[in-house]
Order: C-alpha cells, then sequence, then structure tokens
C-alpha cells in the first residue's frame, strides 16, 4: 500500500513487451514473474475470495469511461481492500515493491504490467520531495538510462529552475542603485569586486532583471538610474 504523503509513483523501468512473435525468444524472463504467479492454483483461490469479499466483478462492463475509471480509483484507494491485497503480499512472502502490480490484478486482471516490479520508480509526496526507490537488482546503467525520465518529473529541464550563478553581483547592482549610487559608480564598484566590466546597458538591464526575480519589479524605486550622481559633481 502507498505510505502516508505519497501522491504520485513513477516507475522507471518498463518491463519487456512482446512484439509479434519475438516475445518468446525474451531470454531474461523476470519481468514474467507476476504472471508466473497467476499460474500457482493457491494463489488465484486466495485472489478469489478477495474479488467476492469486496464485489469486484471483471465481467462487469460500461460504456461509460468516467464511471468505469471512477470505480477502480474507489477500489485502488479503498483500505480495507489495500490490506488484505498487503495479506496477500505477506503470505506469499513477496517484497513491498509486489503491493501496487497486485492490486492492479485483483481490481483489473493485470497480469502484465507495463513496468517491471524489481526496477526503479520515483516516488513524489504531498512537498514535492522525490525518492528513488533502488532495489537490489539495481544497475548504475539502469540509473543512467533512466535519468532523463527523472529530470523530467522533477522539471530540471524547466529553465526556471536554474541556479542563480551571480546573485551576489546582482544583489550588490540593486542595493547600489537603490542607495543613489550613480551607473558610473556602480560599473567601477562590480569591477573592483568582481572584475566584470559593465556598461550602461547591462547595469540597467541586471538591476530591473533582479527586481522582476525577486517580485518586487512594481514597487516604485527609491533612486532613478542616472549615469552621474549629481552630488559628486
Amino acid at each position: 500500500m502507498k505510505s502516508s504523503g505519497i501522491k504520485f509513483i513513477k516507475y522507471l523501468t518498463e518491463a519487456p513487451s512482446p512484439k509479434g512473435q519475438n516475445y518468446k525468444s525474451f531470454k531474461n524472463t523476470k519481468h514474467l514473474e507476476p504472471f508466473i504467479l497467476t499460474l500457482n492454483p493457491d494463489f488465484e483461490k486466495e485472489v478469489k475470495n478477495i474479488r467476492n469479499a469486496f464485489d469486484i466483478d471483471l465481467s462487469e462492463t460500461t460504456e461509460d469511461e468516467k464511471e468505469t475509471e471512477k470505480r477502480i480509483v474507489s477500489f485502488m484507494e479503498d483500505v480495507e481492500l489495500n490490506n488484505k491485497v498487503n495479506e496477500l503480499r505477506k503470505k506469499f512472502k513477496l517484497q513491498k515493491q509486489w503491493h501496487d502490480m497486485l492490486m492492479d490484478y485483483v481490481v483489473c486482471d493485470e497480469t502484465l504490467p507495463s513496468y517491471y516490479i524489481g526496477g526503479l520508480k520515483l516516488e513524489i509526496d504531498e512537498k514535492k520531495e522525490c525518492k528513488l526507490i533502488l532495489t537490489k537488482e539495481t544497475t548504475l546503467k539502469e540509473i543512467i538510462m533512466a535519468w532523463p525520465q527523472i529530470e523530467k518529473e522533477l522539471g530540471k529541464n524547466n529553465k526556471r529552475n536554474k541556479p542563480w550563478k551571480k546573485f551576489w553581483r546582482d544583489y550588490d547592482i540593486y542595493k547600489m542603485a537603490e542607495e543613489g549610487k550613480s551607473i558610473n559608480e556602480i560599473s567601477k564598484l562590480i569591477n573592483q569586486r568582481y572584475g566584470d566590466n559593465l556598461d550602461y546597458g547591462n547595469i540597467k538591464k541586471i538591476e530591473s532583471s533582479f527586481r522582476k526575480k525577486v517580485g518586487i519589479s512594481k514597487i516604485p524605486r527609491k533612486n532613478k538610474l542616472k549615469t552621474i550622481n549629481k552630488n559628486y559633481l
């Protein structure tokens, strides 16, 4: 059963899918473990008992897709049903990562999930904190291959999440402008502190961009940026 606080689980390792008649040539059969389990009469008897107890009728069909989805979701979120499936998992000495697959089988008769149970998965909680779940079978190659998917889920391709490499320089420019220093003065001081040669356009753009990034662009400036500070003439 999904632990409290987990809102989303992303399975990162896909199971091989049969392609025509070539599926029999697959050498690795680890992904067939769920299917093999369903061949066990004792397991099937336990599953049937659970389905009967919770009125899960696999033959029941409806043309209303939303209604079907709603019914499936209600089963998936049923605490008592989850507990029963968890007891089933323990009885057959299966690891925790089997729980979701067992729920899919009990509710939807899904014998071959699109993901590999022993593979990588990413858990995202209500605070949007992420946890990468590994198993004893996880390899470095598998993590490397899944990394683009992980970055996508973490939003790492979003430019807004890029680090602000010159924050303190930009902050100093903003503070100097607030203090009433001229662009010439700011340019000279920034060059001394950071070694950056910034002209009039650069400083105006950086100061304006800083205000937008920190959310104060609509607040009037204390002092208007000028090329020369008249107080020093």
